[in-house]
């Protein structure tokens, strides 16, 4: 923001806080909604109708692979309040 509006870093830090506006940032929560059980046992019947497959598939905990990670600690949301926002 500082070098869009070419003014310092300190001075935008400053012009936010004059406005009791802080970073806050996202927590991320996993949570299984109503209808994943049946989602997960579908894909459990599936697999085993199909084991010739499963050497090809690769397990992960993480819902997506991307090239580009993105680090939720360098993302800020600013705020009066923390509200403690989970995602």
């Amino acid at each position: 923001m500082a070098s869009r509006i070419g003014v310092s870093l300190m001075q935008v830090w400053r012009t936010l806080h004059e406005e009791d506006l802080y970073p806050y940032h996202d927590q991320r929560a996993q949570h299984l909604e109503p209808g994943d059980h049946a989602q997960h046992m579908d894909l459990c019947h599936w697999m085993k109708t199909h084991p010739e497959l499963l050497s090809l598939i690769l397990f992960s905990d993480k819902t997506s692979f991307t090239r580009d990670s993105v680090n939720l600690r360098n993302v800020d949301m600013w705020s009066h309040d923390n509200t403690h926002e989970k995602v």
